[in-house]
């Protein structure tokens, strides 16, 4: 099969979670519905940004991540992101290849800077606990 230049059978799917999230999201329904379809799926976890924070931001060292995982594979692969990591890979766009991306609740490109006052007032509970470990 041949699309935009790439030739591949099966890309593999990369699925890349939000901000409050990790890896563990997509456990049962998404990991387990691509094994059954027979795709090649991988979570990357944001947890494993500590290790290369020194200096950067936490956006940055995950970004990092997600570009070493996309570098990884054989063909260009599929993203499947979830808020954050939608935006991180918007900012991807044209500098790697990849398949496709599917973006699941994206943060929008400005941030949620105007939204959060809007969350804080309509949806009080989302915050009950933040910040406390």
């Amino acid at each position: 099969m041949e699309f935009n230049g790439f030739s591949y059978d099966r890309p593999p799917v990369l699925l890349i979670h939000g901000a409050f999230a990790g890896a563990w999201m997509w456990e049962g329904a998404f990991l387990d519905s691509m094994t059954k379809a027979g795709l090649s799926a991988l979570a990357p976890d944001r947890g494993d940004a500590n290790k290369l924070l020194s200096g950067n931001s936490l956006e940055a060292s995950y970004q990092s991540i997600i570009i070493r995982a996309v570098e990884r594979c054989l063909v260009p692969p599929i993203l499947v992101t979830h808020s954050l990591g939608a935006l991180l890979a918007q900012r991807l766009l044209g500098r790697t290849k990849i398949s496709a991306l599917v973006m699941l609740a994206p943060v929008p490109p400005e941030g949620m800077l105007f939204d959060t006052p809007l969350l804080l007032a309509t949806q009080p509970a989302l915050w009950h606990g933040f910040g406390t470990s």
